[in-house]
């Protein structure tokens, strides 16, 4: 997934494949995809600047019609309502802040090894979450309902309709708090400084107002199928099949993995032994 990246400090992830990039309005309520209030020259920026989207498999910028302070890429200025291919290290300036777009790698083949979940107490909140799919979080109000639901929980009537949003970009998993809840959320204990996205890891704890949830990473099983095959087919058994007996095992594929990896460095490590032991020898 793309990001914007401001300085070696500042990195901005593009939720999804057509999105805002501009300034929050606290006054309407608007949050743009790409919110770059809280940067250094952020209010040159327009509460609508410029729209980055993509479109079959090339990226583009477009300006605003009603953005000021100009929108530029590598150099060149866009008229309002003009659209610009950005490739891959583009310098994009939008009034007084400049951007570097990366494409960023393509990782949404790992969203097939685990499944990301909050835990609420003994409730299970699954996240079906798919590379660039964005879902929301927060309380059910006026026959509008969010993908995760949290009026039922206990102390679920603290949380506001639209809280937060979940999205996954190159393999990660990403919350991003609304403004107006963001004085109402705690990451792993502490209040939130900002919107920016935060990258979640397993057993990360997430306070939404008074609710607390537990991010959990659950990583998928294979199952293996042994089966016994002999060649003695038992007493008066003669010609007549039997099905051969099978043993199933779940294997955590995690764990797999490490093992193996740790299994190579024992070997690598007998065969050095034995490498020392012949030039001894000779």
């Amino acid at each position: 997934m793309a990001e914007l990246v401001i300085d070696e400090n500042s990195r901005l992830i593009v939720p999804s494949n057509d999105v805002i990039i501009g300034r929050r309005d606290a006054r309407t309520g608007f949050l743009p995809d790409v919110d770059l209030s809280d940067h250094a020259k952020g209010l040159t920026v327009s509460r609508r600047h410029a729209r980055l989207f993509q479109r079959q498999s090339r990226w583009y910028i477009q300006s605003a019609p009603t953005a000021r302070n100009g929108t530029f890429v590598s150099g060149r200025w866009l008229a309002p309502g003009q659209e610009s291919i950005v490739k891959e290290g583009d310098e994009i300036r939008l009034g007084d802040v400049t951007l570097t777009f990366h494409i960023g790698q393509d990782n949404s083949g790992l969203g097939s090894d685990y499944t990301d979940e909050f835990h609420i107490g003994t409730l299970t909140f699954p996240l079906n979450l798919g590379e660039g799919q964005t879902i929301i979080i927060g309380r059910a109000e006026s026959g509008q309902r969010p993908d995760v639901d949290l009026s039922k929980v206990p102390e679920g009537a603290s949380v506001l309709p639209h809280h937060a949003q979940v999205f996954r970009s190159s393999g990660e998993t990403f919350l991003q708090v609304q403004d107006a809840a963001r004085h109402h959320t705690l990451y792993c204990g502490s209040p939130l400084d900002s919107t920016r996205p935060i990258a979640l890891k397993d057993g990360d704890k997430v306070q939404f107002a008074n609710v607390v949830a537990t991010f959990r990473r659950s990583w998928k099983t294979s199952t293996l199928i042994l089966t016994q095959i002999g060649d003695d087919m038992g007493p008066g058994m003669g010609s007549q099949y039997q099905e051969p007996p099978e043993f199933a095992v779940s294997l955590d594929e995690n764990k797999v993995r490490q093992e193996a990896d740790e299994v190579g460095r024992v070997i690598d490590r007998m065969k050095l032994i034995e490498q020392l032991k012949r030039r001894k020898r000779n």
